[in-house]
């Protein structure tokens, strides 16, 4: 253990996907939790950060939040779903300047902003 899991990246990534399909969120944040710990790790797959930052928003585990949005961006580019993600934490959060970044990100990648609801 003093070396980590020692889980390899395609395994992390069947258990991500698997766990966040199942709605078992608390468990996909402590499968990440759990693999972290290998320095050796190198976690390059978008759709393990954005599975990661929809539990993260889905348990109300927004201080991982940020941590694995900046991950996902550094692996790849956002989708709509994890630019919706990032929006329902900047809402719980009443951070409006985080949301105003957002909607400029998602201009500068040509992503078209059909429409914004806030409650």
């Amino acid at each position: 253990r003093e070396e980590g899991p020692g889980i390899s990246l395609p395994l992390l990534v069947s258990a991500t996907k698997l766990t966040t399909a199942n709605q078992q969120y608390k468990a996909c944040l402590a499968i990440y939790d759990y693999v972290s710990e290998d320095s050796a790790l190198v976690i390059d797959d978008r759709s393990v950060w954005s599975c990661l930052l929809f539990c993260a928003v889905e348990t109300r585990s927004y201080k991982l939040a940020p941590t694995f949005w900046a991950a996902l961006k550094e692996a790849g580019e956002p989708t709509y779903k994890d630019f919706g993600n990032m929006m329902r934490y900047a809402s719980t959060r009443t951070d409006w300047e985080l949301a105003l970044e957002l909607l400029a990100d998602m201009k500068a990648g040509q992503k078209e902003i059909e429409r914004v609801v806030y409650n």
